[in-house]
Parts: structure tokens; sequence; C-alpha cells
């Protein structure tokens, strides 16, 4: 009867999704991934600015919108950070990358290979991940090109480079899952988008990029293993940076292997998690969210660059 239920369950997860995480959970007990992705240093991307052009939108809901980002931005400089969007909390400026604010407890000791860390004395990894998702970084981004005030972007590079110093690469609870890599990772790239709208440098980011292409690259067996938004988020995160390096940086062959990637995986996940009505295979609304959030970036990403559309199976 055991053997039975054993049997069923192997069929139902799919013996490819057992080998894939069978894969995974084997690099990480006998370090193969430790050896195979040493620790570095985090490249550092300044953001500079030669000129802006704010933003001239006449319409009723653009200065409150505008009030808003400009107030949240002027917190962040405070100390005061938003978790999920509606929880605050004072902390430091910049903060404690490592911080469990509803604790009130850093794991900054904990941290190790991400390969190695064991997260079980950690109440809820969710909360340390939220501000390493980089989301302010489009706030203060948004700000500046708002008020065009180069504090704003004096502040932004004061974050990245603590962020960067305090979480080398492949180091610490920041770098443990892939899809927080892919968050931060499509993040960044917004800031890009937002700040250099005219003007297409990009020589200082190249190098972030690859980093955190890599890292979600090593791993993805193990997102597609889950059949879960992960996959369908590390996919993005592959596709998007992919031909983003291929646009715009020296190292277009990478660019066009990460970008194949993602489009292969995108193309899996989405004819597989997603039903012909459109629904997703998780029941959670906050995972449909996330879902189309992040297939709105990879259409609009493709778009910006210019980049071939996916099959029609993607679409409908």
């Amino acid at each position: 009867m055991i053997k039975l239920m054993v049997f069923k369950t192997i069929f139902k997860l799919g013996i490819k999704n057992i080998i894939f995480l069978t894969t995974y959970k084997t690099f990480k007990y006998f370090r193969i991934y430790f050896i195979l992705m040493p620790i570095k240093e985090c490249s550092i991307p300044i953001f500079k600015v030669k000129n802006y052009k704010k933003f001239n939108i006449n319409n009723t809901w653009f200065d409150k919108s505008r009030e808003k980002y400009i107030e949240k931005t002027n917190d962040l400089e405070k100390g005061i950070f938003c978790w999920f969007n509606q929880y605050k909390f004072l902390t430091t400026s910049p903060p404690n990358w490592f911080l469990d604010p509803y604790e009130n407890k850093s794991y900054v000791s904990l941290n190790r290979h991400w390969s190695i860390i064991d997260g079980k004395n950690v109440n809820d990894l969710k909360n340390i991940w939220e501000l390493s998702r980089w989301d302010w970084a489009t706030t203060i981004a948004r700000s500046w090109r708002i008020t065009g005030e180069k504090k704003y972007i004096d502040t932004l590079n004061y974050f990245i480079k603590d962020w960067c110093i305090q979480n080398p690469v492949n180091h610490g609870f920041n770098w443990v899952c892939g899809q927080e890599t892919s968050i931060r990772l499509i993040n960044t790239l917004l800031t890009w988008r937002i700040i250099n709208f005219t003007n297409n440098d990009s020589t200082f980011l190249e190098n972030f990029i690859i980093q955190h292409l890599k890292r979600i690259n090593n791993t993805i067996i193990y997102a597609e293993s889950q059949d879960n938004n992960h996959w369908i988020s590390e996919a993005s995160a592959l596709f998007i940076g992919g031909i983003w390096l291929e646009k715009y940086s020296s190292m277009k062959k990478q660019g066009a292997c990460f970008a194949k990637k993602g489009r292969e995986n995108l193309e899996k996940s989405i004819n597989k998690l997603i039903m012909n009505d459109g629904t997703f295979s998780q029941f959670s609304t906050n995972y449909h969210r996330l879902v189309i959030d992040t297939l709105s970036q990879v259409e609009l990403w493709r778009k910006w660059l210019k980049s071939p559309a996916f099959s029609n199976k993607f679409y409908f």
C-alpha cells in the first residue's frame, strides 16, 4: 500500500521534476554549488546622471502619485522602510539588509554561502528578503525623474553601494533563492530604464547583471521542479536580462545564451502552468497577480528591446 502511494506521488510530481529536485538537493548536500559558485565581490552599479527630463503628465492622478513617491523616498532617507507595501518600520538608512522587523532581530551572523545556510532558525525568510528585492530603487528613481533633484540619485547610489558591500555574490540570505535574485534583477533594470530613459549608458551595470543571471541560471532546475511561480519568475529574469545584455553590453553572446534559455523556459512554464482560460495553477490570487505583473514585464522589455515575439501558444 505504501509503495503504491509512493509510486502515485512520483507519477503526479513527474519523473523529470523528481530528477531535477534530487539533483539540486545532491549538489547542495555534497557542496558542489559551494565549489562551483564561489563567493565574490558584488559589482557595484553607480548611476551617473548627465542630464534629465522631468515627467510632463497633465492629469488628475499624477499630482497625488508624485507626492506619494516623494514622500516614500523622503521616508527612506529617514530610515523608514515599508515591508510588503503596507507595514512601515523605522530602521536605519541604509537599512540592515538581514533584519526581520517583526522580531526586531538581525540574522547577519548566520550568513554563509547560500547553499549551506540553515534557515531553520529564521521565522520567515521573506521578512529578510523584502528589502533586497530592491523595490525601493524604483521608488527613488521615480522621485528623481519627477523632481530632477540630484540628492535622490545620491541616495540611490548610497543604498546600492551598501547593499553590494554587505551582500557579496553567493554569500548570505539574499542569494539563497533564485526567484528573489530574479525580482532584484528586474527591479534593477527598471531603475536603469527610469533613470536612463534618454541615455543608453549601460557599461556600469553589465557585470552586476551577469552576476545575477549566473546565480539564477545555475539553479533553475530547482525552480522547474517546483512547477510554480518560481519557474516563471526565474525564466523571465533570464530572458529580460539576456536580451538587455544583447542590446546594451559587450557580452552579447552570453546575453543571447541567457535569453534563449529564458525564452525556452517561459514557453514551457506558461504552457504547463496556465490553463486555456487564463487561470494559474496556484490558487492564490497573490500568485496570480505576481505572474501577471511578471509577464507584463516580459512583454514590455521584449517590445522595448525589439526581441521577436513568443509562439502563439504563449499568448493564446
